[in-house]
This record gives C-alpha cells, structure tokens and sequence, in this order.
C-alpha cells in the first residue's frame, strides 16, 4: 500500500493580523509548507463590509496555487458584504513593494446561510430527520472547508498520494473549471465560483482515469449511508470551571 503523503490544510483565523503579508508568514511557517507541496485553503475573512483591501492574514499569502484564499458568495453566485475583497490588504495596497502581489481571493463559493450541525443544547434552525440538529449562518469560513474537501476528494478520486506535481495538477483542475460568468471582478470572487463536477471533468478529459476505491472505503460509504441518525439525550451543558480556591 502506497504511503499516503498529501497534506491539505484548512483554516479560519477570522480576518487576524490583517497587515500581516507574505514576508512575515514566512517565519510562520505557511509560505515555507507551501513550497513543500502543502496545499493550504484559508478564508479571505469577513470584513468586506470596509470596502476592497480587507483580506486578512493567512489568506493574503501567496506561492503558487497552493496557498489559497476563498471568498463567499449567496446562492446566487454573488459576492457578500462581508466577504473580505481584494485585490489585496492595508498593506499590498500601498507603494510598490506589493505590486506584483497576486490577486486575492482565489476562488468563491457559497458561504452563506449554510446549514451545518448544531449542540443541542443550543437554539438550532431545525432538525434534519438524518443529520439531526442543524443551523444556518454565513461567513467565509462556512466555504472555506467544502473547497478543501473538493481538493481532497478530487485527490481521493484520482488516486493521489503524494504532495508536488500531481496535487498541483488537481489544483489546476478546480481552478480551470470554476464558473467565470458571474459578472464580478477578481478582487470580488477570485478566478470565479467552484464547480466540483467540472472539475473531475477536466482531468477525465484529459486522460486522467479515477482511481477505484477499495472494497473497505466502499463498504464504509454503504454503511453510512444506510445507518440512522442516533439522536440519543441532548448533548448536555458544559460545567462551568471551578472557581479558584
């Protein structure tokens, strides 16, 4: 069995350090793990509200298509307020040390009012009759990990272990493939919205042939799908710490 060594990472650090750019993330360690092979997916953050140059920090990084910046959209493709716009930060907007500095954010996809699981102890939405209690609320960071897990099931499909060329290539696919006829501009929504499915088109297209899954990942799909939601009592309260003595 081949020795799994792809590494995707997702992150929302909430619009952090938004002066914080390139330079300084090298000391950090995120340029650095992207020029290993580290695909990284951060959110562009939610402070679009002030206007272009908000993208916060990691997402302002860049090295190649590995560092990945996502902003969020509505169900109908459009940008939100809140998404942090580029094409930059307070600090690539200003002289000509950033000029060249990529356009963020990468890539867009629908981030708000996604529904996800929900504490039962806390007031939900309503209650899916399989995935149990759920809530709707948007951000940045409520796409950011379905682009991740697009990039891990394309890799997953198509057989790829290993960080470098062929991870690259699953990169390119998502970004060649992504839906650009929304009518906004990059500094909005990156090269344009997401598109899995175009995405695995393009590499079959290619001649890239999908990898079959073994019999235990198979059966394990199988068997998740047909087993119920175990609602069982509410999750209860977390206690409060203890005061000190």
């Amino acid at each position: 069995m081949a020795e799994i060594k792809v590494s995707i990472f997702k992150a929302q650090f909430f619009g952090a350090f938004p002066g914080i750019c390139n330079q300084e993330w090298r000391y950090l360690g995120f340029v650095e793990n992207a020029k290993i092979g580290m695909v990284q997916v951060y959110a562009a953050g939610n402070n679009g509200y002030r206007g272009r140059n908000t993208i916060g920090s990691p997402a302002i990084a860049a090295y190649k298509n590995r560092l990945i910046a996502v902003a969020a959209t509505d169900a109908n493709k459009n940008v939100a307020r809140y998404s942090s716009k580029g094409k930059g930060s307070r600090v690539t907007s200003r002289g000509d040390e950033w000029k060249d500095h990529p356009v963020r954010p990468d890539i867009g996809g629908l981030g708000s009012d996604r529904e996800g699981p929900w504490p039962t102890y806390m007031s939900s939405s309503r209650t899916d009759p399989k995935y149990g209690p759920v809530r709707a609320i948007s951000g940045t960071y409520m796409i950011t990990p379905e682009i991740a897990g697009v990039i891990a099931m394309l890799a997953q499909l198509f057989g790829v272990t290993e960080r470098g060329e062929a991870l690259d290539r699953i990169i390119k696919a998502v970004y060649d493939s992504v839906d650009t006829m929304t009518g906004q501009e990059d500094w909005e929504i990156g090269r344009g919205f997401v598109d899995a499915w175009a995405a695995y088109q393009s590499l079959v297209a290619v001649g890239i042939s999908p990898a079959r899954p073994n019999w235990i990942v198979r059966f394990s799909i199988w068997a998740l799908d047909k087993k119920p939601v175990q609602t069982g009592p509410p999750n209860p309260i977390p206690a409060a710490p203890p005061r000190p003595k």
